[in-house]
């Protein structure tokens, strides 16, 4: 701030006031003046008051007091004492208190001065210590600001990229799904089956037992798609991999090899009486009366067996030893399908055409 700054001289002796206003003036100051500590205090919290000249006794209030009521609202006042009197403990307690410097009367005014011009550069300094504070805090303040904003977007990204990962991992998941299971009843299909087939064929070798493998195919599908349309041949087949899967066990695996042709891997069946009575019982289930345009219907079904390690220890083999025995299943001329007493006249006369063998009540 150098010589521009505003000074306060306080003194009840007026001869010494005038004087220093006067010299402090011609060293280019802002001066003002007050004779007693109150009129001081008034000046101090109306102006901009750099530095407080005063004399340390005063009828009324003490220059220490004056002081110390203006610290509470400026805190940087650079305070100098001067002093009649050599009273060193008040002197003392002024430099404690936070003035400056003290000086005896008569004022040397080169000395005064110079300690005036000392205060002004320490305010100076305290006030560049103080913007430059204020200036970082501004640029830590704009600095959080930006940091919660970069954060806010990021965290944004994240939510957007993690949201498109889920989606492209559910879009993967699904064609993997898809890959692996049958479009129409949801049972794994060929691709899936003989994966479950390699893995059921390693596990019961490793652990010495056996595996039954059991070829579905149901008998009159062709039929019944063309008395009830192909909408409800597809239920007809829904509900039986839905029967077929409800009926066996969780380690089993259920598959649909296509058309009207499912398959189930069997663990630990260890002969073949076992299997047999698996698949009489699998032949019940399917037997069971399916509701196709609101008429009972009920088809049956031929079952090829094919055991492991008796029949083949590897899958290929297994599926011919399974379809041999399901086509000499099918040549014992089952039934294909029979409707119940719902049947009405449109039916019994679609029922003239059906293949031989199938039943009516």
């Amino acid at each position: 701030m150098g010589l521009t700054g505003s000074l306060l001289i306080v003194d009840d002796e007026q001869d010494i006031l005038l004087f220093l206003e006067m010299m402090f003036q011609q060293s280019s100051y802002t001066v003002y003046t007050a004779t007693n500590g109150e009129d001081a205090l008034h000046l101090l919290q109306q102006n901009n008051i750099d530095v407080l000249v005063s004399d340390i006794r005063m009828p009324g209030m003490t220059g220490i007091e004056m002081m110390e009521k203006r610290f509470q609202d400026q805190s940087d006042l650079q305070c100098i004492f001067i002093s009649g009197h050599s009273d060193i403990d008040m002197a003392i307690e002024a430099m404690k208190k936070g003035a400056l410097n003290f000086l005896r009367k008569p004022v040397d005014f080169e000395h005064l001065e110079a300690s005036v011009q000392q205060a002004m550069e320490k305010i100076a300094l305290l006030r560049e210590n103080q913007q430059k504070k204020m200036e970082i805090m501004e640029y830590q303040q704009n600095l959080e600001k930006l940091v919660a904003k970069r954060t806010a977007e990021l965290q944004l990204a994240n939510q957007k990229l993690q949201k498109e990962i889920e989606v492209r991992r559910e879009a993967q998941d699904a064609a993997l799904y898809q890959a692996h299971h049958d479009p129409l009843t949801g049972l794994a299909n060929r691709l899936l089956f003989r994966d479950r087939m390699d893995m059921a064929l390693r596990l019961a070798q490793r652990n010495n037992k056996g595996l039954a493998l059991l070829l579905i195919d149901l008998n009159g599908l062709k039929a019944i798609n063309d008395a009830f349309g192909h909408v409800n041949g597809d239920l007809l087949l829904t509900e039986v991999g839905q029967r077929l899967k409800e009926s066996t066990r969780e380690s089993d695996t259920v598959a649909r090899m296509g058309g009207d042709e499912f398959i189930l891997i069997l663990q630990e069946v260890n002969c073949f009486d076992n299997a047999t009575l698996i698949s009489r019982y699998v032949c019940k289930v399917i037997e069971q009366p399916f509701i196709l345009k609101g008429r009972l219907v009920s088809i049956t079904a031929s079952i090829g067996i094919a055991l492991f390690p008796d029949d083949g220890a590897e899958v290929d083999i297994l599926l011919r030893k399974a379809e041999g025995a399901m086509y000499d299943e099918k040549k014992k001329g089952k039934p294909d399908y029979f409707y119940t007493s719902f049947f009405d006249g449109e039916a019994t006369e679609k029922n003239s055409s059906l293949p031989k063998g199938a039943k009516t009540d």
